[in-house]
C-alpha cells in the first residue's frame, strides 16, 4: 500500500547552514528529524509504521523507540516539534502512572507485592533445593 507521506525539503542542506546528513543548525540530526515526522504521522497499520522506520529512519523498532524516548526529553527537539513532544511525553507520563512507575524517569516504585511474586509465606522452589 503506497503512503500518502510526501517527504519535504529537508533544511539540512548546504544553503541552509548544514551538509545535508549531520545536525542542523537547530542542533537535531537528520535522522532524529526524520523519527519525530514518522511519529507525526497517523498510521493505520503498525507494519507499516516499522516499515517506515527501517526505510525512513534507518533504525530498527527497538533502536527507533530508544532514539524516540531520548527525543521527548531533549530541548532541542522540543524546541522544533512542542506540540508532538508535549502529546508524547503527556503518553509516556499516563504509561508510566498506569503501570505503577512513578514519573517517567524516576525509578520504579517500590513496597508492593507484584501479581506475579510468590504466594507470601511460601518459600519459593528454587529456594527449597538449596540453591
Amino acid at each position: 500500500m503506497p503512503s500518502s507521506f510526501a517527504p519535504r525539503p529537508r533544511a539540512d542542506g548546504p544553503e541552509d547552514g548544514g551538509d545535508g546528513k549531520g545536525p542542523r543548525p537547530s542542533g537535531l540530526t537528520a535522522q532524529e528529524r526524520e523519527v519525530l515526522r514518522i511519529e507525526s504521522q497517523a498510521w493505520k497499520y503498525a507494519s507499516a509504521k516499522e516499515r517506515a522506520m527501517r526505510e525512513r529512519a534507518g533504525l530498527s523498532p527497538t533502536d527507533y523507540y530508544l532514539l524516540l524516548r531520548e527525543l521527548v526529553q531533549d530541548d532541542r527537539a522540543r524546541r522544533e516539534f512542542p506540540a508532538l513532544l508535549a502529546r508524547l511525553a503527556e503518553r509516556m507520563d499516563r504509561a508510566a502512572s498506569r503501570y505503577g512507575l512513578g514519573r517517567r524517569g524516576a525509578a520504579p516504585q517500590t513496597g508492593g507485592a507484584h501479581p506475579w511474586d510468590e504466594t507470601p509465606g511460601r518459600t519459593p522452589a528454587w529456594d527449597e533445593e538449596g540453591q
